[in-house]
């Protein structure tokens, strides 16, 4: 399946970044979702007004795109690729995404990123959706008015 357009079972055609992602086995699989991970560490520069000089540790936020060029794929292919329950990395890949949405729920505490935490796990997690089984914490129900003309109120049962 390497080098052809089509799965050699099902004379499907397969795009290349399922391909990438269907050869490695999920120890494979695992291995490049652990190293994405520890590559997120790096370390900022700090200088006092002493002039003293230290570091710090810290860790940049995963992300869908980032998990998906780790993985030499793109993050639609990774969206394609968790529908099917039958993949055989599917487990690794829902735990590096659990690991993405922890992070991103951990940065709702933190008082400088938290809208942008809202939008990840609205957009990347679907949280606040029925059907994924998350909060409801950011659906924002909004009633239109009624137009000018139909001003009057709906009756709420028969007999009014």
């Amino acid at each position: 399946m390497a080098n052809t357009d089509k799965d050699p079972k099902t004379g499907v055609f397969v795009p290349h970044e399922i391909q990438i992602i269907a050869e490695k086995t999920p120890d494979q699989f695992q291995d490049m979702i652990d190293q994405y991970f520890e590559n997120l560490w790096d370390e900022r520069k700090f200088q006092g007004r002493d002039g003293s000089s230290w570091t710090e540790p810290y860790m940049r936020p995963p992300t869908y795109a980032g998990l998906a060029l780790a993985l030499g794929t793109t993050r639609r292919t990774i969206i394609r690729y968790m529908k099917d329950d039958t993949n055989p990395c599917h487990s690794e890949l829902t735990r590096a995404l659990e690991r993405i949405a922890d992070y991103a729920e951990q940065a709702l505490y933190d008082r400088s990123s938290t809208s942008g935490a809202q939008f990840s796990l609205r957009v990347n997690h679907r949280y606040g959706e029925e059907e994924a089984g998350g909060g409801d914490g950011f659906v924002q129900n909004i009633t239109t008015p009624a137009p000018a003309a139909t001003g009057k109120a709906i009756a709420k049962w028969d007999g009014d």
